[in-house]
């Protein structure tokens, strides 16, 4: 073989060879590096080389291992570098290094605190315009304003070019107008820039003033709210001491509510059970009364005939005891309430509770005699609302009731002893608000607030109190033609 043979195989070779390596300088370049597999999808992989470089944030951290067609997607093997996290939610996009340069993988992490772990998958994929899209983008608007040109100019005839010169006439005469508009007014728009300036001054004149009386408001505003913090807090502490109250109230009625039941239970069975037992005496001494009023004469014939008017009338019985919690004692009060008419109300009463009238009892948790107050009032009732009036625990004051429920629920509102004399603790007028529910056919239920106008006197209560109708009271004693309890 001739020698310029051989230096001509020899630089061949040395050219394939070099060649090849060039080619092969990625592969070279990842072999031995220690790292874990991930993969992602995307939808194509159009100028994407086996082992291109996966880039974050524009650091390299691997490349790409392998390519594959996975059910019309393209699945991506991806070599990651050991030590680089990627966060979980991350999405992959290819990116092109120039207009020249070839693709990489470009990593966009999420804001995940938790990390891909090996053959974890990217399911997010964000598609970036290539170089080739581009520029059929930009070709594809180059073609459209060709065409828009060429209709602009296709549309432009002699009778658009005259219509534009006749505009142009137009623009320079109303031109020539206005000019002349502004020479015959330019005394009057003279006298408006006078005037302008004469107002801007008095503006500014009384400027001052009106900042002044901004200040001194905003003064007072911050004035006011410096008081509104001053007293909030004490405000929120009697709102505190307030919640405070209720709660031992509550807790006061959870423990006392189930002994005051049972006692009132025992009062009902045994009102029940002496009523039951002396029926008969009480039937004989009925007979026994209208023997009397039969054989009286023409005065009880009178009598008779007026008991025998107020058939139509109403008598109601109301007997109840009250446990007054703030002051630890107990209230009784007895009512009847007669009623000539539904609509008509006359009502006597005695309620007997502790005294408050002189100080000498104010620390005596019980009293060897309660003090006893006298209840007579006239009543008039509308539909569900009863007002009343007139001596209230034997003292001057009103009320108003209102029945709900067929009567079985009653609210009440009253105040009375405007001078405070029953209870000489507080200043104002007692005012009692209270509920009564019928429980049972003859038991009744009691809770309201009492006194409250006067805050050292004011006092939770729960009570509890038997009630009868005259017709109960007509079926207890008996059936008897001219009964007085009628």
């Amino acid at each position: 073989m001739r020698t310029e043979t051989k230096i001509g195989l020899f630089v061949f070779l040395g050219l394939l060879s070099l060649f090849i390596l060039s080619m092969q300088v990625n592969s070279f370049s990842n072999f031995g590096k220690k790292g874990y597999t991930i993969y992602a999808y995307i939808n194509d992989a159009t100028g994407l080389d086996k082992n291109a470089k996966v880039k974050l944030k524009g650091v390299d951290i691997g490349y790409l291992e392998d390519k594959k067609l996975d059910n019309m997607e393209v699945k991506l093997k991806l070599f990651i570098i050991k030590g680089v996290k990627i966060p979980e939610g991350s999405t992959i996009s290819l990116t092109q290094d120039s207009m020249l340069g070839s693709k990489y993988i470009e990593l966009i992490p999420s804001n995940s605190n938790q990390f891909l772990k090996p053959n974890d998958v990217i399911k997010n994929y964000k598609k970036i315009a290539s170089f080739n899209e581009a520029v059929d983008s930009i070709n594809a608007a180059a073609q459209e304003f060709r065409n828009f040109m060429h209709k602009l100019n296709k549309g432009v005839d002699e009778d658009a070019v005259k219509n534009f010169q006749q505009t142009l006439a137009n623009l320079r005469e109303g031109t020539e107008y206005f000019k002349k508009i502004l020479a015959e007014n330019r005394n009057n728009l003279k006298d408006t820039i006078s005037g302008a300036k004469k107002m801007m001054a008095t503006i500014n004149e009384r400027l001052p003033k009106i900042m002044k009386q901004i200040d001194e408001l905003s003064a007072e505003f911050k004035q006011t709210g410096k008081t509104i913090n001053a007293k909030l807090p004490k405000i929120m502490a009697q709102l505190d001491d307030l919640t405070a109250e209720f709660k031992q109230t509550g807790k006061d009625i959870n423990k006392k509510l189930p002994t005051l039941l049972n006692k009132f239970e025992h009062i009902e069975d045994n009102v029940t059970t002496i009523l039951v037992e002396n029926r008969a005496s009480l039937k004989s001494a009925i007979k026994s009364a209208d023997t009397f009023f039969t054989s009286g004469g023409s005065a009880f014939d009178k009598l008779d005939d007026y008991f025998t008017s107020l058939t139509q009338s109403e008598l109601d019985v109301e007997i109840s005891t009250y446990q007054m919690f703030k002051d630890n004692y107990a209230q009784t009060r007895a009512l009847i309430a007669y009623r000539p008419k539904p609509d008509k109300y006359y009502i006597l009463g005695i309620t007997s509770t502790k005294n408050y009238e002189n100080k000498e009892y104010f620390n005596q948790n019980k009293h060897i005699k309660d003090k006893n107050y006298i209840t007579a009032e006239l009543g008039k009732r509308y539909d569900n609302v009863l007002l009343r009036g007139g001596l209230i625990d034997s003292t001057g004051g009103i009320g108003i009731d209102y029945f709900m429920y067929n009567d079985k629920l009653r609210l009440s509102a009253e105040v009375y002893d405007f001078n405070a004399v029953n209870d000489i603790r507080g200043n104002n007028a007692h005012a009692r608000i209270e509920a009564t529910y019928a429980i049972f056919h003859h038991i009744n239920l009691y809770a309201g607030y009492d006194n409250f106008l006067n805050k050292e006197t004011a006092n939770l209560f729960l009570g509890l109190g038997v009630a009868f109708s005259d017709n109960d009271l007509k079926t207890l004693l008996s059936a008897g033609s001219s009964s007085f309890l009628k």
